[in-house]
């Protein structure tokens, strides 16, 4: 959408949905725009509650297609505290391991798969971490840049570490 219509206003407003939907700790809602569901404290359903990588990545997408299409270095500003803070929030989740944690509402019932869920949740967290980073550098963020490369790195090596057969060549 962002390169084939002028959709920056759109993606500058759903970017400051995630800011404010942001709590202290850093935690993002599941759907955004939102009242407060997917919150900690305020569902009531907890497998929605906490880091959801395969959702949250659309912040740091957003943001980055911003900055990638139009060259936005307001959309870095803006955002900049609150991708900061969700990094902070995500290392606690993983403390550097694999990202166990997410929704895997697009897997098999039963929980046959959740190997998938740390691949897939590890690996869009790994992605997000690298746009960040980028987006750090281009505001001249070095100490943050580098913050979220070595969170990056980190996770990689567990990715590597604890799901992949190297025997048969293929992740688990």
């Amino acid at each position: 959408v962002l390169y084939n219509f002028d959709a920056r206003r759109f993606y500058r407003k759903w970017a400051k949905d995630f800011l404010d939907s942001q709590t202290e700790e850093g935690e993002i809602s599941v759907i955004v725009p939102t009242p407060g569901w997917g919150i900690s404290g305020k569902t009531h359903w907890n497998a929605v509650c906490g880091p959801t990588p395969t959702i949250d990545v659309c912040w740091a997408e957003i943001v980055y297609r911003l900055y990638w299409c139009y060259e936005d270095m307001d959309a870095l500003t803006e955002n900049y505290d609150g991708l900061k803070k969700y990094a902070a929030y995500l290392k606690k989740w993983t403390n550097g391991d694999i990202c166990k944690k997410g929704l895997g509402d697009w897997l098999a019932p039963k929980n046959e798969y959740m190997p998938a869920l740390a691949f897939t949740d590890s690996t869009v967290t790994y992605d997000m971490l690298k746009k960040a980073a980028t987006l750090f550098t281009a505001l001249g963020l070095t100490l943050e840049a580098d913050y979220a490369s070595g969170f990056a790195g980190e996770l990689r090596s567990a990715i590597r570490e604890h799901l992949l057969n190297s025997e048969a060549m293929h992740f688990a």
